[in-house]
């Protein structure tokens, strides 16, 4: 009997198994007609031909499967359970999450983590163990970085998920009384100097889109830093990017220009202690920035803190 399990062939399906390549169209059909498969002739590199086809066949679908089941890696995980959400393979899908959860400190910062769909990552945000890891947090933001427009709405609400399963309430009975929200600073797509803040709720819809300021100074790339005294003063919104630093005053909606840094440097970490920023790490030219700035923004005083590692830093 044949394993056919959606009736005839559609003509689509008709039209892509005629484009594949001769001995493998040979075979779906052969497999379509009769039902039977030997394993042995299905390679790996083909294997998602074989899946395009593999609705109407159950037995092949299920082939395709085991196969993908026996060479699974560590390092291939991340693949194989796009794989299997695309085509309904539960054991695969079981297979690769359990492998991802082990090895998820290894696997996060990998670059096909980048390209995971919203499904697959919305999969991994509910296992235990990968809501609790140490690293949960900074690689959702990796996974956001990639495309900041087309993820954002996901984000936010895998963001929020991820908060409650961390952080229960304890007392599940209290009224809820407030709303959580997610904040963004960045540059907009047209102009990219138009620098933006947005504001999303736990839905991840658009609550606030405000255009902060135009600055040719400032590029995509670029580190946030909030200041603010006392509650008798307002809160500052220092941004570096380059050489370059703003302060941004969100009560007067205007902005000033700081020293400069002597090192050029994006995605360097920001530091706030008193009345004095530091610039620390980040990268130019495709080397680690070492040396650490202080900006003094009471005197408005840059100098040159420490020239120093940063691994010699932290042992001091």
């Amino acid at each position: 009997m044949s394993g056919i399990m959606h009736g005839e062939m559609s003509c689509d399906r008709f039209e892509m198994v005629h484009c594949f390549p001769e001995p493998i169209r040979k075979q779906v059909v052969e497999i379509l007609k009769t039902g039977q498969i030997c394993k042995k002739l299905l390679r790996n590199e083909d294997i998602l031909l074989y899946l395009e086809v593999s609705c109407m066949s159950r037995a092949l679908k299920t082939a395709c499967e085991e196969k993908l089941l026996e060479s699974i890696e560590v390092m291939s995980s991340l693949d194989a359970l796009q794989i299997a959400e695309k085509y309904e393979l539960s054991l695969l899908r079981r297979e690769t999450i359990e492998l991802i959860t082990e090895h998820f400190q290894n696997l996060w910062d990998n670059d096909a983590f980048l390209y995971l769909h919203e499904q697959s990552i919305d999969s991994l945000c509910q296992v235990k163990n990968v809501v609790k890891h140490e690293d949960i947090f900074r690689a959702l933001e990796k996974w956001l970085d990639w495309n900041p427009e087309g993820r954002m709405t996901i984000y936010c609400k895998l963001l929020n998920a991820v908060q409650k399963q961390r952080s229960p309430r304890k007392d599940s009975v209290t009224e809820k009384t407030y709303q959580v929200y997610h904040a963004m600073i960045m540059s907009s797509a047209k102009p990219k100097s138009s620098i933006v803040a947005a504001v999303f709720n736990c839905d991840g819809d658009l609550a606030c889109l405000r255009d902060l300021f135009k600055s040719n100074d400032i590029k995509d790339k670029f580190s946030v830093a909030c200041a603010q005294k006392d509650e008798t003063e307002a809160p500052y919104v220092y941004i570096s990017s380059g050489k370059h630093v703003v302060r941004y005053d969100p009560v007067l909606l205007k902005y000033k220009n700081c020293q400069t840094l002597n090192y050029q440097r994006s995605d360097c970490s920001l530091v706030i202690l008193g009345d004095f920023i530091y610039a620390l790490g980040g990268h130019h030219n495709g080397n680690n920035v070492l040396e650490i700035e202080e900006l003094d923004t009471k005197h408005h005083r840059n100098k040159l803190s420490l020239k120093k590692p940063l691994h010699d830093f932290r042992t001091m």
